[in-house]
């Protein structure tokens, strides 16, 4: 498995003028084949839901390997953090949901709300993933 020390910031989701109340940041993992564990537990929208898909808990796998190889948190995935974007796809946590379950780069925003803004980890969905 491969994992870079830093991704790019292309994306629009990185735009400067996001409100205050957030942190974001990209990454990159390669997943070179489907028996390489993404080692993210997460809790996927239901159809028409949110834009993203929340991070329930991290587990072995390319995620904890990039989380150890980072010099601090704020690039690491924690719990309650929102997966905002997967190489490109946005504002659907459905699509995005499906793209982290493919090989190949996966390129991602992450965002994290600061602390005392709302959580959406106990919102209303149809199913949680292990990756």
């Amino acid at each position: 498995p491969r994992v870079l020390p830093s991704a790019p910031l292309t994306s629009a989701a990185l735009r400067s003028d996001r409100p205050s109340d957030v942190h974001m940041f990209p990454l990159e993992v390669t997943r070179s084949d489907m028996t390489v564990k993404l080692g993210l537990h997460i809790r996927k929208p239901k159809p028409g839901g949110s834009a993203w898909v929340t991070v329930l808990s991290v587990t072995e796998g390319l995620i904890a390997d990039w989380n150890r190889s980072q010099a601090s948190e704020s690039t690491t995935i924690l719990r309650r953090d929102r997966i905002v974007e997967v190489n490109g796809l946005r504002d659907d946590g459905e699509a995005i949901a499906k793209a982290l379950s493919q090989t190949g780069v996966l390129r991602m925003v992450v965002l994290r709300p600061v602390a005392g803004a709302p959580s959406t980890v106990g919102e209303s969905t149809s199913a949680e993933l292990l990756l």
